[in-house]
């Protein structure tokens, strides 16, 4: 019998075994050519310029980013082959016995290898075909682009880069089998599935005392990130992060004990029916993959927080430019480029042209607040002070009452109501409000150049801005009375417009226009200049890079954990046959041994994902007040869809390796 029929007969007879190695394969070609494939999807789409750049920029990064997938899943499936060489051991050890020479076995082995090569990456490109046209439509929403000149898109440079990269990764797996059969001895592989992991016996004192040690440096660690987030440096940020990884390693350590003790304790629970033995072997596998869980458990915390935040990000973009960009056009000059008759012609010129238009004056503010709200300064004069409990934002602005109201009847926000001698405070960046609603709330007075203490107006600041943006960024503008200011304290002055019409293509041309207008009537170097539209496109590329790397790096995160656990779960099962052939012949039935078989694999599975959700909670407490800056909304839907991507590729998962467990222990 040639070696081409004997690796034929080997695949169909073992073609099971091979589920979670062909899932893997499958997947991962999969996403690699879905990723790469963006450029080509994108080139049937009507983007504006700057959406291509982005989609250049994002294709780079992608490119670059697939290296680091390539040696991931080129890992994993050198990884996966071990279980298979393992569980084939007998096998080849019968094949030396028969007098075959391991240059054939090695061979039996390539011709293996090049046959579930080929068909995972079949049909693994297939899959990635028709999910890339699923995605084509995503890229199109997330751009905003024109769908109506879509159509079937085949990408041929991600196709041969995703042949090339798995021919590679086969070519180290076949070079690796072939030196892992070369250097066995018949010995070794007649005794491979009698090898067992090394068991560490821990005393139940030292785990109950190592697990409570565990929590409390995970606590410690939580509330370092929770707790006082103003405070927090980059220094305090590494302590929390070396501490959570201390505590998780620990916290794995000394589950198993605690895992027994616990649940012996329970006697009614840990005597009912097969639980003792799912205990003890939960227990087992806990013992002897301490790394193995700690490294997948942070691997899914650091997927599951980066998924939320991205996804948060793309679902508040359309939202934040409606609510924090009421105009469609800003343009601004500065007090050293200041000119009163060409900011006035600027006026008059666009006016012709515009639905509205309203233009306000911006004085140097210097703002000077305390932590502990104990003062409040506005002196453009003052040196930067460093003490601690201050904050210090030596560029301030400030505006005056009738200013600030008449823009904020144009964007349609709150007007405020001030006496001669009262202030208050206009943001949208939550993160910095909160200590003004803690000075106002107190009544703590403001020093205006120490010529002038006022008294709080409100007691929380107002929600508000002066320029229109794409996000929450105002973090803090100072309104004071009529007539303090005058001329020499200008910092700059602003028109900002509204178009007649809001369709895409006549927003476009009144960009460009005013552009032109601004810049000649200013001047080049005088005029700054921002649309809505362009901040839109800019906002949309944020959300673009969010999304697409970390859904990149998230799967894959995800798939290597997954497998990981899958394969250590099917070796235990492979290991342990002998085990449940006695629980039968102690009267167990199928049906007991089925469900402790899956009580036992759904724990193994729950046990790094629960920590790794629990470890989420406070870092998406801490991701929140960054994420504020983008999106001051709810993060549930980021939450559900994160949910479902785990789900779907931790549930399958889960369900091959159940499978397959399961027909092991009836052989």
């Amino acid at each position: 019998m040639t070696i081409c029929n004997i690796s034929l007969r080997n695949i169909r007879k073992s073609l099971r075994d091979y589920a979670i190695y062909f899932f893997t394969l499958m997947l991962g070609v999969c996403l690699f050519y879905v990723f790469n494939s963006i450029e080509t999807q994108t080139s049937m789409l009507a983007l504006s310029k700057d959406s291509r750049e982005v989609v250049k920029l994002l294709t780079q990064m992608i490119s670059a980013i697939s290296t680091f997938v390539a040696f991931v899943l080129g890992f994993l499936i050198i990884y996966s082959t071990r279980f298979m060489l393992k569980r084939r051991s007998k096998e080849f050890a019968l094949y030396l016995i028969l007098g075959m020479s391991k240059r054939r076995v090695s061979g039996i082995l390539f011709v293996e290898t090049l046959v579930i090569g080929f068909l995972s990456l079949v049909s693994g490109l297939l899959f990635g075909i028709f999910l890339s046209q699923i995605t084509s439509v995503f890229v199109g929403k997330l751009f905003e682009a024109n769908m109506t000149k879509y159509s079937f898109v085949f990408s041929s440079q991600a196709f041969d880069k995703t042949c090339i990269y798995f021919a590679l990764i086969f070519l180290v797996v076949i070079f690796f089998n072939t030196i892992e059969i070369s250097r066995s001895r018949l010995i070794n592989l007649m005794q491979a599935k009698r090898k067992g992991e090394r068991i560490r016996n821990i005393h139940p004192a030292v785990s109950v005392i190592g697990f409570i040690l565990s929590l409390i440096i995970l606590g410690r660690a939580y509330y370092m990130v929770c707790f006082n987030q103003d405070e927090i440096t980059q220094e305090v940020l590494t302590t929390a992060i070396v501490l959570g990884v201390i505590g998780t390693l620990l916290f794995f350590w000394t589950l198993a004990g605690i895992l027994v003790k616990f649940a012996s304790s329970m006697k009614k629970i840990y005597y009912r029916g097969l639980n003792s033995f799912t205990f003890r072997q939960l227990a087992s596998q806990a013992n002897t993959n301490v790394i193995a869980m700690s490294v997948i458990c942070l691997m899914f915390f650091f997927t599951i927080c980066v998924l939320i935040c991205s996804v948060n990000i793309k679902t508040a973009i359309n939202g934040n430019i409606e609510k924090y960009s009421p105009a469609d056009f800003l343009v601004t000059t500065r007090a050293e480029s200041y000119d009163a008759s060409k900011m006035l012609k600027l006026k008059e010129d666009m006016a012709a042209t515009l639905e509205d238009s309203c233009s306000f004056r911006v004085y140097h503010g210097g703002f000077l607040m305390s932590m502990n709200g104990k003062e409040m300064v506005v002196d453009p004069k003052f040196k930067e002070i460093k003490k601690e409990g201050w904050f210090n934002y030596p560029i301030q602005d400030a505006v005056d009452e009738s200013t600030y109201n008449t823009l904020a009847k144009f964007y349609g926000n709150k007007t405020v109501h001030l006496a001669d001698d009262e202030y208050t405070v206009v943001s949208n960046y939550s993160f910095t409000g909160r200590y003004y609603d803690q000075i106002l709330g107190a009544g703590k007075k403001l020093n205006l150049n120490g010529k002038k203490v006022l008294k709080p107006a409100t007691k929380k600041h107002v929600e508000g801005a002066l320029y229109i943006s794409s996000n929450a960024d105002n973090i803090g503008v100072v309104v004071v009375p009529d007539g303090y200011y005058s001329d020499r304290d200008l910092e700059k002055e602003a028109i900002v417009a509204k178009y007649p019409s809001h369709s895409k293509k006549s927003q476009e041309i009144m960009d460009h226009k005013l552009v032109d207008l601004a810049k000649k009537d200013l001047g080049v170097n005088a005029a700054s200049c921002r649309t809505r539209s362009e901040m839109a496109d800019a906002s949309v590329g944020i959300a673009a890079f969010a999304v697409f790397i970390a859904l990149y790096i998230g799967c894959i995160f995800l798939i290597s954990g997954a497998a990981i656990l899958a394969i250590k779960e099917l070796s235990e099962s492979a290991d342990n046959r002998e085990r449940y052939l006695m629980l039968r012949k102690l009267g167990a039935d199928d049906a007991m041994i089925n469900r402790a078989l899956f009580r036992q694999i759904g724990i193994f599975f729950l046990m790094p994902l629960a920590l790794a959700v629990v470890h989420s909670i406070p870092g998406m407490l801490f991701a929140k007040c960054i994420l504020e800056i983008f999106s001051g909304g709810s993060l549930l839907p980021a939450i559900l869809i994160t949910a479902a991507i785990f789900g779907g590729v931790y549930g399958s998962y889960f369900l091959i390796t159940y499978i397959t467990s399961k027909r092991m222990i009836r052989e």
